[in-house]
């Protein structure tokens, strides 16, 4: 259309690689702050792009909870994945940051934690959040726990319920999950034993797990692998 043509004779051309200038109009937001807050190449042809107006650095460093996710969907094809950070105010998750990342490597992670701390460090401020919500990524929360070693860091029960019905799937179970009243209510249960409070989590497992064993059911049978993945 017209209105595409318009677009794209005001648009620069989507770079074919990681060497290449960012108009400055990316540059900054629309009220003409700075908004590109970090671009480095931590190797060759390894660049890194961190987005954040300085409003939203100060709500990250003051907030004590703050999450974190990557997206690879919507991912420029010169980059691994786009990262996301989040902290929670008046009850509602802001988004504070975004990074064009090439990878998930820890050491890609640990340079996106450093290039942060650096930041509040100029503003005066400290980027220590009490608690930290990410889905599962092995790298990520090893690096998360290196770097943020006096934060409390939670897996995002979104995740763990996708991680639990992937399993599941794994193991045969998803037509049971559909068709079976008792397997589908033993799978809830299982998902929902982690919002109740740690001193009572193990109880709870190993009592329901019971009534799995104890139950003379072949479709109840199906779902010991489930609970033994649970316990690895």
């Amino acid at each position: 259309s017209s209105l595409n043509k318009a677009r794209h004779l005001e648009t620069p051309p989507i770079p074919d690689s990681q060497i290449f200038d960012i108009p400055y109009l990316y540059t900054r937001t629309i009220k003409n702050e700075e908004f590109l807050c970090a671009d480095k190449f931590i190797k060759k042809k390894t660049r890194i792009l961190l987005f954040a107006s300085n409003e939203q650095l100060k709500m990250l460093f003051q907030n004590s909870i703050v999450l974190m996710d990557g997206t690879f969907s919507t991912c420029p094809k010169l980059f691994g994945q786009v990262f996301t950070i989040h902290s929670i105010k008046y009850e509602q998750s802001f988004i504070c940051g975004i990074g064009l990342l090439p990878d998930r490597k820890k050491s890609t992670y640990r340079f996106v934690f450093e290039e942060l701390k650096g930041l509040a460090v100029r503003m005066n401020l400290v980027f220590s959040p009490s608690t930290i919500i990410t889905d599962f990524e092995p790298s990520l929360a090893e690096t998360i726990i290196s770097e943020f070693p006096s934060s409390n860091h939670i897996g995002c029960y979104f995740n763990f319920t996708q991680a639990v019905y992937r399993q599941m799937q794994h193991l045969g179970l998803s037509i049971g999950y559909c068709s079976d009243e008792s397997i589908r209510m033993t799978c809830r249960k299982r998902m929902a034993l982690t919002l109740l409070p740690s001193s009572v989590l193990l109880k709870c497992f190993e009592d329901l797990y019971e009534s799995v064993l104890l139950t003379s059911s072949s479709a109840l049978d199906s779902l010991k692998p489930l609970f033994e993945y649970y316990e690895n």
